[in-house]
């Protein structure tokens, strides 16, 4: 990429695009020649290998984990306060029952259910309108066959990354600063749960691997997003004893009782328990 960028080698993009693709897209995730793999991917209007890679330089990026946020070349959309509810409605419809796209069916029974249907369908085709004027461009949606989805080439969203296994990065429960609503609420428990067996399996490897420091460091941060897991609070009292540190598995295991009595009115399970009582016989 170096050398490439030094001797001026956009022809070779020409010649062998997926190739020339699949580079860049690693330059990218390894920060090497950033600005040079941008600017090919730009003049030579690249594809990206895969529909989910987080680091590629997406028209649009739709980042719904942990709330939502729209981003187009580069910038932030700015939503007003009632004039976008629709067309935001619309986005989160898409994102929650996509990838690949959604029955429009489904879109016109969980946002006009009151509606007759001809008025329905043409409050939908408005909202579908306006999504289109607010992201800029008529091809980041497609509407075909009864069905509407975002262009993968057009368009990059973090929670089909992320449930693809694309990318682990996941920095809250989806549309997180919503009040939760009927018609996503099943996606946003699906997501979060994946996230929750994603972080037990790492930390588990890193234990494997006697890395207790790092799998503490990951419990602590996936309990900072999800403090009733219980699985999480069994993780970090294990690294804190493999750690010789019995008092701070004690606090966390008092965190875990105290987290689980105020919000669920529980007691810790067997296998908590059990931590606890090996603990005291040492």
């Amino acid at each position: 990429m170096e050398r490439a960028r030094a001797y001026n080698w956009r022809g070779i993009a020409m010649l062998l695009g997926p190739v020339v693709a699949r580079i860049c897209s690693e330059a990218l995730r390894l920060g090497i020649e950033t600005d040079f793999a941008r600017m090919l991917i730009r003049d030579k209007r690249l594809p990206a290998p895969s529909p989910y890679d987080p680091h590629w330089p997406w028209p649009i990026r739709i980042h719904a984990l942990g709330g939502l946020r729209i981003v187009v070349d580069e910038q932030p959309l700015v939503f007003g306060a009632r004039a976008q509810r629709k067309p935001l409605d619309l986005v989160k419809a898409i994102v929650a029952h996509g990838p690949p796209s959604v029955d429009a069916a489904v879109v016109l029974d969980a946002r006009w259910p009151d509606a007759e249907g001809a008025a329905a369908r043409a409050s939908f085709d408005m909202t579908v309108m306006r999504l289109r004027k607010m992201l800029g461009r008529d091809d980041a949606l497609m509407l075909e066959a009864g069905r509407i989805g975002f262009d993968a080439a057009v368009v990059w969203v973090d929670a089909h990354a992320f449930s693809a296994g694309a990318s682990d990065d996941y920095p809250g429960p989806l549309f997180a600063n919503d009040a939760v609503a009927p018609w996503w609420a099943a996606a946003r428990e699906r997501l979060h749960q994946q996230f929750l067996r994603r972080a037990v399996e790492r930390g588990r490897c890193l234990e494997a691997k006697q890395q207790f420091t790092e799998a503490l460091a990951m419990y602590e941060a996936a309990l900072a997003l999800d403090s009733l897991a219980e699985e999480l609070y069994q993780g970090a009292i294990r690294c804190h004893v493999a750690r010789g540190r019995h008092a701070d598995a004690l606090r966390v295991f008092r965190r875990c009782r105290e987290q689980l009595s105020i919000v669920l009115s529980v007691p810790p399970s067997a296998g908590t328990l059990e931590l606890i009582a090996a603990l005291d016989t040492r």
